[in-house]
């Protein structure tokens, strides 16, 4: 897999050089604001006319790739603002790069310390991985948060957990349906760290754009995702619940039909995982089934963003390592990780058949799995902790 990653990315350099990757729409918001132009952050004129002198040979826009992300994230794109277009970009890579070994190296944890060379080896096979360096994304360091936050968890900073988690409101879909996950819970601690978190985010918001771009924001992301003659994806090209349902039912009922159903579905999911993870009692195992679940039901997703799967699939790697499974659970386990972790498939179905919402049954399946390897464990636990006390009491 990663053979093929260093292919595609040797076929894509000079579409990457000449400013065609998402960078560009960040790259931008840095410049914009490290020049103190704190107002024109989202102003299309003021965008497409920086994105024309840095990216001049982009011949496939005839408008700017509009920046979408919160305001607060501008700020760290300011630094590479700095630079010129093709050494920001190397930049940031290079940042990502360092991230991604750091996140190889807190995960060696489920590993008893070992295998770090074979981790980052497993990172970079990932497909959704190749895509967020090709184009400059920002996946890799929600993926970051997320793994400190589910350390945190694991050692009972709940409140530290919780205000990593709102770090990540830049991708407010991939972290909303987490903190509905942890309200349902009841984790007083975590979403007092995520409200004292977001609202310092907030504030961050404030000082980028001023109040007006700050409160308009959500309708800006709301227009946007409806003017698909911009460059968003569509929803076949979706691998999460939202998908699926507009290839199932978006013919019926138009977009209308298909938040109605994904909001009913996304509160009924994510109360049934809050359960299954009080039930389990196991952190690292429900806290990657609600990471599965948050990705599933996130509304708008891109095949980078799925790189937030690395970490179940290393907790589940870690399981498979560690506990004693019935074979049938073992094998179903190595068979879904295995898929997702097949680069042809993901190629196939994203640029050939166009219709990547199919890679979401596979999520799906593997969340299922996530769920069964939680029963077992807590069977195991609970039989565990039975024969102790029926030890202690001889």
């Amino acid at each position: 897999m990663v053979a093929i990653h260093v292919v595609l990315f040797w076929t894509l350099r000079r579409q990457v050089r000449e400013g065609y990757s998402d960078f560009a729409s960040f790259y931008g918001a840095g410049r914009i604001l490290h020049s103190g132009l704190h107002n024109k952050i989202y102003d299309y004129d003021t965008q497409w006319e920086l994105q024309r002198n840095f990216a001049p040979g982009v011949v496939i826009r005839h408008g700017p790739l509009l920046y979408n992300h919160a305001p607060f994230e501008a700020w760290l794109f300011s630094v590479f603002g700095a630079f010129s277009y093709p050494t920001a970009y190397i930049l940031w890579n290079l940042t990502n790069a360092a991230i991604l070994i750091g996140i190889a190296w807190l995960m060696t944890d489920y590993f008893e310390g070992k295998g770090l060379g074979l981790l980052l080896l497993a990172f970079l096979a990932f497909f959704p991985v190749l895509l967020v360096f090709v184009q400059g994304q920002d996946s890799i360091l929600l993926l970051l948060l997320y793994t400190l936050a589910l350390r945190n968890l694991r050692s009972g900073h709940e409140f530290a957990a919780g205000a990593l988690l709102a770090l990540g409101l830049f991708k407010p879909q991939l972290v909303l349906p987490m903190a509905l996950i942890f309200v349902f819970r009841g984790q007083i601690k975590v979403l007092a760290g995520f409200t004292a978190s977001a609202g310092a985010m907030f504030a961050a918001s404030l000082a980028a754009v001023g109040w007006k771009d700050t409160i308009n924001y959500p309708r800006y992301v709301w227009t946007l995702s409806q003017q698909r003659s911009i460059g968003a994806i569509t929803p076949a090209n979706m691998p999460n619940l939202r998908g699926v349902l507009d290839g199932l039912v978006g013919s019926l009922g138009g977009g209308l039909l298909v938040a109605v159903l994904s909001v009913a579905i996304a509160l009924g999911l994510t109360f049934a995982v809050a359960r299954v993870w009080n039930r389990t009692g196991d952190n690292e195992i429900g806290f990657a089934l609600a990471t599965v679940v948050t990705v599933l039901l996130s509304y708008h997703l891109y095949a980078y963003d799925a790189t937030l799967l690395l970490l179940p699939i290393m907790v589940a790697a870690g399981v498979l390592v560690r506990d004693s499974l019935p074979s049938r659970t073992r094998t179903m386990a190595i068979w879904s990780v295995g898929c997702l972790m097949f680069t042809p498939l993901w190629v196939a179905l994203l640029f050939g058949a166009r219709h990547l919402n199919v890679m979401a049954l596979v999520i799906g399946f593997f969340a299922w799995i996530l769920f069964s390897m939680g029963s077992k464990i807590g069977v195991n636990h609970a039989t565990a902790a039975g024969a102790f006390s029926h030890r202690a009491h001889s």
